[in-house]
């Protein structure tokens, strides 16, 4: 299963693999998505190939895999400097929350303006279609994410890489929007 092209969902609910380091975040995710998805999780990064392996030979190689952004980079981190970075990424997620209206007040989505009048003409095989922002999460919320996703749409964010992943991504949207086609 693990190692054939194109993978293909043949389960009434597709099986997701989670890793994350903090056990509230998956027992979140399980409240959030059981009733979508059959989710199976680990919290360690040394888990994860036996467990891939142990799931391919009961037939049940996951669907997709989530992984967490941020993962302590080795056992000798100390739990207080894990605990202060903790600290320091929800208050970066507060000042998100706490921003949104403000931005939403100050600001329009152009970019979903702009794909709903060139969906009009051109579906996403001919015109792929990237929102190039610094942080669309604030000033989009969940519908808008929705019906950027619903016209063919993706994201590109501003100033987070080099000139050759940004160029990989780009083609990466080119390469998926024609295979849609």
């Amino acid at each position: 299963h693990a190692q054939r092209a194109g993978h293909t969902i043949t389960r009434s609910r597709p099986l997701a693999l989670i890793v994350d380091d903090n056990p509230n975040y998956i027992r979140k995710f399980r409240e959030r998505q059981q009733d979508f998805y059959d989710i199976e999780s680990i919290t360690s990064e040394a888990e994860v190939m036996p467990t891939l392996a142990r799931m391919e030979a009961e037939g049940r190689f996951p669907d997709f895999f989530l992984v967490d952004m941020y993962y302590p980079t080795g056992p000798s981190e100390s739990q207080e400097l894990i605990d202060a970075a903790n600290r320091k990424l929800k208050e970066f997620a507060d000042l998100e929350s706490a921003t949104q209206d403000v931005v939403r007040q100050s600001f329009e989505p152009l970019g979903l303006r702009m794909i709903r009048k060139i969906r009009k003409f051109f579906p996403p095989s001919q015109l792929p279609v990237l929102v190039y922002t610094v942080s669309g999460l604030v000033s989009v919320g969940d519908q808008g994410f929705r019906e950027i996703e619903r016209l063919g749409g993706t994201w590109l964010l501003k100033d987070r890489y080099d000139a050759q992943t940004e160029e990989i991504l780009i083609c990466g949207e080119i390469f998926r929007a024609r295979r849609g086609a």
